[in-house]
């Protein structure tokens, strides 16, 4: 299913923008736990850690499937 080539632009730079801005907000929340004064506070701020690169991977998946089907279009319409 083929998109239309501003759209396929306009989502390539979302899914780049958050990427940048989870793992900026990753590093933070690392740096954080790793001078948490408490366990809880540790705790709490690994819980975070995790969720938060974990929407960076799947943002990075999303980018990668993204570009293999642009790909696959891109064949598709050289038939």
């Amino acid at each position: 299913m083929s998109i239309p080539p501003d759209m396929a632009e306009r989502h390539a730079r979302v899914l780049a923008r958050l990427t940048e801005l989870g793992l900026a907000l990753a590093e933070r929340t690392f740096e954080e736990a790793e001078a948490a004064e408490t366990p809880e506070q540790r705790v709490a701020l690994v819980k975070a850690f995790h969720t938060i690169s974990r929407s960076v991977r799947q943002t990075v998946a999303l980018e990668a499937r993204l570009a293999r089907q642009q790909a696959l279009d891109a064949r598709e319409a050289e038939r």
